[in-house]
C-alpha cells in the first residue's frame, strides 16, 4: 500500500473519533517502504465516556486494522513515557484538533527526553 494512500486512509478513520484531540502515525510504518504494521499514538479526551473504556487502544486498534488490513499498534499518549511521546511525536501528524494543547503536551515531554537520555544511555551501557 502506498504510504500516502494509507496516511489519508488513517485521517478519513479518524475523522470519526471525536475522542481523539490528536495522533501521530511514527515508528517503521513512516520510515521503511514495506509496512508491517501501523504504530498510531493518540491524544485522548479523558473524560470522553468512549475513553474511559480499560480496552479502548485495544478497540481501537481493532477497529483500525479491520479498516486497513495492516496490524496497528495504539499508543495512549496521555499515559505514556516521555520516551514514547518523543517518538510518537515526531512521526506524521495525522489528527489535529487542538494545536496550543498539542504543542504544549508535546514541548514538555521533549524537555523531559532531552533531561531524562544521557541517563538512559549511560544506563544501557551499564548493563551492556
Amino acid at each position: 500500500m502506498d504510504k500516502e494512500f494509507l496516511i489519508e486512509k488513517i485521517k478519513d478513520f479518524l475523522k470519526d473519533h471525536n475522542e481523539i484531540i490528536f495522533a501521530y502515525v511514527f515508528g517503521s510504518s513512516i520510515e521503511e517502504q514495506v509496512f508491517n504494521d501501523i504504530d498510531l499514538g493518540v491524544y485522548v479526551n479523558e473524560s470522553d465516556p468512549k475513553v474511559k473504556d480499560a480496552f479502548y487502544d485495544i478497540d481501537l486498534s481493532l477497529k483500525l486494522e479491520k479498516y486497513l488490513h495492516l496490524p496497528v499498534d495504539v499508543v495512549l499518549m496521555n499515559w505514556a513515557n516521555s520516551i514514547m511521546i518523543f517518538r510518537a511525536s515526531k512521526g506524521i501528524l495525522v489528527k489535529n484538533n487542538d494545536d496550543n494543547l498539542r504543542v504544549d503536551f508535546i514541548t514538555k515531554h521533549w524537555k523531559l527526553y532531552w533531561d531524562i537520555k544521557d541517563r538512559i544511555r549511560e544506563y544501557i551501557k551499564e548493563r551492556e
